[in-house]
């Protein structure tokens, strides 16, 4: 009996140490709230995202930095945008769906650039659907779109994983 147990010790160390390693789990880290709908989230690697999304006033672009505060927050009235295509936490880059078709380069204080040419018309990169790609995580979490089960908003979230 001894014999037995001796040989299945080594196991049994391993099954109770893998047993006591705490699984990873997802930690709610801030919200913005206020939407009516959102298409689109683009993670910045460093915990912020930018959002297509809209308010009731209409579409809108949302900058978010890694606390939840929001860095930029356009409604596009009169216009809309196809979505996201390029966001890096320095940079966010979206259409407008203006005549011609024009793109805006928003910096981190916020401060528009259009980028624009009469003679054609920028897209970006277009796809078939709609709005371009999701990017809802980066190594340290993910973002959510939550929507209220009774009266209320869409809100996007933050969560990290430990």
């Amino acid at each position: 009996m001894t014999r037995i147990f001796l040989r299945f010790m080594p196991l049994l160390v391993v099954v109770l140490l893998v047993s006591a390693v705490a699984a990873p789990a997802a930690t709610f880290q801030w919200a913005v709230d206020g939407f009516i709908s959102v298409m689109q989230i683009v993670a910045d690697g460093k915990g912020g995202c930018a959002v297509l999304g809209a308010y009731p006033g209409g579409m809108c672009v949302v900058w978010i930095d890694k606390k939840g505060a929001k860095l930029y927050d356009k409604t596009l009235t009169g216009t809309s945008s196809m979505g996201i295509l390029s966001f890096d936490g320095k940079t966010l880059i979206y259409p407008l769906t203006t005549s011609p078709m024009s793109l805006v380069a928003v910096d981190k204080k916020g401060v528009e650039t259009s980028v624009s040419d009469a003679a054609y018309s920028m897209y970006g990169v277009f796809l078939g659907m709609p709005y371009q790609p999701n990017v809802p995580r980066d190594s340290k979490g993910f973002f959510t779109v939550q929507t209220p089960t009774g009266p209320g908003t869409w809100r996007v979230a933050r969560y990290t994983i430990k």
